[in-house]
């Protein structure tokens, strides 16, 4: 449809087979704004594709604003329009996802708090230990998996319990040589939310005392667990909770309040950005820290 003309036709035809005002009203007003941006570069609207729709998405978003409710109907109106003609455009998931992409990239770059992430270093994790006391009911766990997170370059979604999360197991976890004298902790995985086919990975954290240590944080917990099975989960926190990506972004706000810290400054993957930032400012080479972060 190339012109206001056949639109018009095709809404007369619409109506006359029954369809509903609100039907009319939403999607000819959809269709008619992607048929003048088809006419503005050169598309055909009944050829579309997903590549081109997601190009559509992109020109609606910067010059529109509109919110991703109100596009996912767009979207809808387009793909009914396509199916009056037998045009079946499957333009759900992967479309909304990418789409969603490009909209959470830019309202990270341009949203007030953006520029306030600061990475976890090793300056701040000292103050998060110094107010949680080991003796603690659960604080221990706590202590663990803030310094296995930061130390061992771990995704969110490597720690935490979750639809793709990846909670960590005993028996996913290796202390080299024993517990009496750790030097190291492997961790093996095989699923994380960039990883869900099963694809074997492993984390290595190498003893840092006297600085915090993830090593002996881990060794600490599990001493205070004895009677643990492979399959118990490694990090339990207070009242029984394995610990989500909510939980932790409660704990670090929380620990950034009695800290006197910018809580919007610190979430979750600043533990990950400050293991690399302390890497990279101890002189340890780009490709070195790419093959820890598992980039």
């Amino acid at each position: 449809f190339q012109s206001a003309q056949e639109l018009k036709v095709l809404e007369g035809l619409l109506l006359s087979n029954g369809i509903s005002t609100g039907y009319r009203n939403n999607n000819i007003g959809h269709w008619a704004k992607f048929v003048r941006f088809c006419q503005l570069y050169g598309y055909q609207p009944l050829g579309a594709t997903e590549g081109m729709l997601c190009e559509y998405g992109t020109f609606r978003y910067f010059t529109s604003r509109i919110c991703g409710g109100s596009f996912k109907n767009e979207l809808y109106g387009i793909r009914s329009m396509h199916i009056e003609y037998n045009l079946q455009l499957d333009i759900r998931v992967p479309i909304m996802m990418r789409l969603a992409r490009i909209r959470n990239a830019f309202n990270k770059r341009t949203s007030n708090t953006a520029s306030l992430r600061q990475p976890i270093t090793d300056e701040i994790l000292k103050r998060f230990l110094a107010l949680l006391d080991p003796r603690g009911e659960g604080i221990q766990a706590v202590r663990a998996l803030l310094c296995f997170a930061k130390f061992g370059l771990l995704r969110v979604s490597e720690y935490t319990y979750g639809p793709n999360g990846n909670a960590p197991r005993i028996g996913q976890l290796a202390i080299v040589p024993d517990m009496e004298e750790p030097e190291y902790i492997v961790y093996y995985f095989n699923k994380s939310k960039t990883n869900q086919f099963g694809r074997a990975e492993r984390v290595i954290c190498a003893c840092n005392c006297p600085e915090p240590c993830a090593v002996h944080e881990v060794v600490k917990l599990l001493d205070s667990r004895p009677n643990l099975d492979a399959l118990d989960f490694l990090f339990v926190l207070p009242g029984g909770r394995l610990p989500t990506d909510r939980d932790m972004r409660h704990i670090i706000a929380n620990l950034c309040i009695r800290a006197g810290l910018d809580e919007r400054a610190f979430k979750p993957h600043q533990l990950r950005s400050g293991g690399v930032s302390d890497l990279l400012t101890a002189g340890v080479p780009d490709s070195i820290v790419q093959l820890m972060a598992r980039w």
